[in-house]
């Protein structure tokens, strides 16, 4: 994984900047393998004045999505640096859910619930396993799984 650090209107000292590098190397470490490029742009809006004026943009570009771009902002650039990260971080994580949920094939879970429910119950107590997501409900709310 490659990490590239930039800078508008703003110095980063060294401490940032390994700061940063740590930064996104933990929040993406699950990711490692599908992550080519990081690339992060820190900027200050107006370098005169204080309040909410840093942000940081991250792209990261991953395997079977593309490039993922996030935005975060704050007070300090380490604040704005976290929030772009784990957005980041969240957008991967949810778009490669996606991605495995559609390959496995799967069903919702209110439609197969109740093949699910009698293959789950051994062969001798099938006549007490519930035919139905209504009665499932009562028969899980009840304790009586075997």
């Amino acid at each position: 994984m490659r990490i590239s650090i930039r800078c508008r209107n703003v110095r980063l000292s060294a401490g940032q900047r390994s700061r940063l590098v740590r930064r996104v190397e933990f929040a993406l470490s699950q990711y490692r393998e599908r992550v080519r490029h990081v690339s992060v742009v820190a900027q200050d809006e107006n370098a005169e004045r204080s309040g909410v004026d840093k942000t940081c943009r991250v792209l990261v570009r991953v395997a079977p999505l593309g490039d993922v771009v996030a935005k975060g902002d704050g007070r300090t650039f380490d604040v704005a640096v976290g929030a772009a990260i784990d957005r980041a971080a969240r957008l991967i994580s949810r778009g490669l859910g996606r991605i495995g949920g559609r390959r496995k094939g799967r069903v919702s879970m209110a439609g197969d619930l109740s093949q699910t429910l009698q293959s789950d119950v051994p062969a001798a107590d099938r006549s007490a396993a519930p035919a139905s997501v209504a009665d499932a409900t009562h028969y899980y709310q009840l304790g009586d799984i075997p």
